[in-house]
């Protein structure tokens, strides 16, 4: 089966551990100091212009401003100033979205501070090796500075920027953005071992492959953490503001919570990584979390599982790897619609944990039931045949003639049943590892795909 690609730039960026010297920190805290200063001055004469002309500055008229305003500060690379203005416009678009609020101003001095330059020929220089390799990389117009060289990158990699930040833990990082040719997917292709996720609380999401199961303890970490988290927080009430020990306790506070993020980063980067080497193509249900947090009253275990992350890495490492995901539609009923059958329950509750189908007597867990139809539907948006098993099991005691019609089943006509290709047969949608079904039930159905333009 033939694959079509389309050549393309994709931008990507890895974050290197920095350990600067005295003097080098000096240096980058004035820069700190002085694109958050200018970040204000912008903000405040773009409120002047709103407030006269009822709208906002041109990029072109803010960078000018930033530029100027560059030139009062003891700054040694005057392009960390010209880049303030690209923040605040993205800020600017940000806020007047609806529900995103005002941007404030920046906290000078603050616990987290970053700038960004021009770095087209970053040079690494090599220190040392071992576990940790130390590397030597040179900031331009700033100087060198130390990092942990845990990822080389590509060789056809046409770096663009450098981003120098600080955490409120106190640590130093450097960024660097570049480009890379990246031949995408476009069309249908064979696909081996389909998996389908569904959003769960606390367990960030169930698989329609059960043998994928992630551990809820990893997600609820902050539960861990939640007594040190209140004692430093009491703490800090009763600390006068801008004192020493406020300033002490705030940063074990911030190191609490950067272990926090860190836990859940390492679980979210093993999982989607196991993922993306042991399946091919993988479906996702498009949500609205606030909605759902508005509704349900989920708002800590929603947050605290961090999906738009867990999706977002899932989604550019899919790309890396030149495989398929694909989201389906919130509006899809993937809940009430019974995977066997295509019936469409109504009345599902969400108290209701099992799935019961009334036409063909099929019993799964809820979050199963809804993963195994996110998997069949992100694969027929995607060109793949996927049919109903539309036979009912029957039940003694009820009458044995099943409805008549897919009016009455609650579906719409059945798609015709496509055989695979004999000379390169697929496997089931259900996968390798798929539980077998019930006993008296017919198989799953067949991955076809849609001849699209002569080319499959």
């Amino acid at each position: 089966m033939n694959q079509n690609f389309a050549s393309k730039t994709v931008h990507r960026a890895v974050k290197y551990r920095a350990f600067p010297s005295p003097t080098l920190i000096l240096k980058l805290e004035a820069h700190f100091l002085a694109c958050e200063q200018i970040f204000n001055y912008l903000l405040d004469a773009n409120e002047a212009y709103r407030n006269q002309y009822h709208t906002d500055m041109d990029g072109r008229t803010l960078a000018s401003l930033a530029a100027k305003e560059g030139r009062k500060y003891p700054i040694t690379n005057r392009q960390a100033a010209y880049y303030v203005a690209p923040r605040l416009i993205y800020g600017l678009i940000r806020s007047r979205k609806e529900g995103e609020g005002t941007l404030k101003k920046k906290e000078v001095g603050g616990i987290k501070a970053s700038f960004t330059i021009n770095c087209s020929n970053p040079t690494f220089t090599h220190i040392r090796g071992g576990a940790k390799k130390r590397a030597s990389l040179n900031i331009p117009l700033i100087g060198d500075i130390e990092i942990v060289n845990h990822r080389e990158t590509p060789e056809n990699a046409k770096f663009k920027l450098i981003t120098v930040s600080r955490n409120p833990s106190g640590h130093y990082f450097v960024s660097l953005d570049y480009e890379i040719p990246h031949d995408s997917l476009t069309g249908p292709a064979q696909v081996k071992k389909p998996l389908g996720l569904d959003f769960s609380v606390p367990k960030l999401f169930v698989a329609s492959d059960k043998t994928l199961s992630p551990e809820a303890d990893m997600l609820l970490v902050r539960k861990r953490y939640a007594n040190k988290i209140n004692a430093l927080h009491r703490q800090l009430s009763h600390c006068r503001k801008g004192s020493n020990n406020y300033l002490k306790i705030r940063q074990r506070l911030a190191k609490v919570y950067q272990r926090i993020d860190n836990i859940k980063n390492d679980f979210i980067h093993k999982q989607t990584h196991y993922i993306v080497n042991s399946y091919d193509f993988v479906g996702v249900e498009t949500l609205s979390l606030k909605e759902m947090c508005e509704r349900f009253k989920f708002y800590n275990a929603v947050h605290d599982d961090s999906w738009y992350h867990f999706v977002s890495v899932l989604k550019y490492k899919m790309e890396d790897a030149k495989k398929q995901l694909r989201f389906v539609s919130r509006y899809y009923p993937s809940s009430k619609t019974c995977h066997r059958c295509g019936y469409i329950k109504h009345d599902l509750k969400l108290s209701d944990r099992e799935y019961v189908c009334p036409i063909c007597h099929n019993k799964a867990d809820r979050d199963y039931n809804a993963a195994k139809n996110i998997r069949d539907q992100a694969l027929r948006d995607a060109g793949y045949r996927i049919h109903y098993n539309s036979t009912p099991k029957p039940n003694p005691g009820q009458n044995q003639n099943p409805p008549s019609g897919p009016a009455q089943l609650g579906v719409s006509p059945p798609i015709p049943n496509l055989e695979p290709n004999k000379d390169n047969p697929l496997p089931n949608a259900s996968g390798d590892n798929a539980p077998t079904r019930q006993e008296g039930s017919p198989p799953s159905s067949p991955i076809v795909p849609i001849k699209r333009n002569n080319v499959l």
